[in-house]
């Protein structure tokens, strides 16, 4: 479904501009990421629709429901908390396919997990459009049939993000060991959603670690293997990974509504001089 040869970047991609605050900086990263991104994911859902129609109607109208959901929004700042990661550990930007690609697989990551979140929900819409299983359902006139449809749907983008980083455009040891994280980001991400449907109070942290803050902070340990099993850039992967918690916690915070100060707490864990400039 996937090419076999690993995408190349686009021949203009372009650094980040100088003389820039940090937000703007990061916001133009966003930007160049989220085309590079998006080239790569419409790419694949459109060479995986068309070997979908080749086995019929019903089995296109699933992969076109991936396809919309994936291509209809999304702000792909994990792709692009990816990406600098990557150029944080001293990656070239002439190299950087591999972080890209993990990138992708993380929107489609996304993707999957978004599709049986929303039939577990009962909710109807996403991104400001039908969610997955209300599409099917009116493709099948059924309801049953609309959501056993959007269930595949979702287990066949998980395929496709894990096909994704294993085709990553980066040696086969950095490839291994972000295929081996990145199944761990997922099945973490699992624990996180079967805590979120037993709704228990004392769960509420622990669940929004998992379900979300794991695949949204990780990327950044993902695309440092990229770089630091270089000699040399080990110390930098140590780095990255020990500041997880402390990310994974800003963003369980904000999940839930509560006030957190990541500085303040990087702080705390790792003393004045390493706190990270947020």
């Amino acid at each position: 479904m996937i090419p076999s040869a690993p995408l190349a970047p686009s021949p203009s991609h372009a650094s980040i501009p100088t003389g820039l605050t940090p937000r703007e900086a990061f916001a133009s990263l966003v930007r160049e990421v989220r085309a590079e991104v998006d080239a790569r994911l419409s790419r694949i859902l459109d060479d995986t629709r068309a070997q979908a129609a080749t086995y019929g109607g019903d089995v296109a109208a699933m992969a076109d429901g991936v396809r919309d959901l994936t291509l209809r929004g999304g702000k792909r700042l994990r792709a692009a908390l990816a990406v600098a990661a990557y150029r944080a550990c001293g990656g070239a930007t002439d190299g950087e396919a591999g972080a890209l690609d993990v990138g992708a697989a993380l929107e489609l990551l996304q993707t999957y997990l978004l599709i049986h979140d929303d039939w577990m929900d009962n909710d109807d819409v996403r991104r400001g459009g039908p969610s997955v299983h209300a599409m099917l359902r009116v493709h099948f006139g059924s309801k049953d049939r609309g959501d056993w449809a959007g269930i595949l749907a979702g287990d066949l983008a998980s395929a496709l993000c894990t096909e994704v980083v294993a085709k990553a455009a980066a040696p086969a040891p950095r490839v291994l060991a972000a295929t081996v994280l990145f199944s761990q980001i997922t099945r973490d991400a699992i624990f996180g959603q079967l805590l979120d449907i037993g709704a228990r109070a004392e769960d509420v942290e622990t669940m929004h670690t998992l379900k979300t803050g794991s695949y949204t902070v990780r990327p950044e340990t993902l695309a440092a293997i990229q770089e630091s099993l270089k000699a040399g850039r080990r110390v930098v992967h140590i780095a990255c990974h020990s500041f997880t918690p402390v990310l994974e916690g800003h963003v369980r915070a904000m999940d839930v509504g509560l006030l957190y100060d990541p500085r303040r707490e990087a702080e705390r864990r790792f003393g004045a001089r390493s706190a990270p400039c947020f």
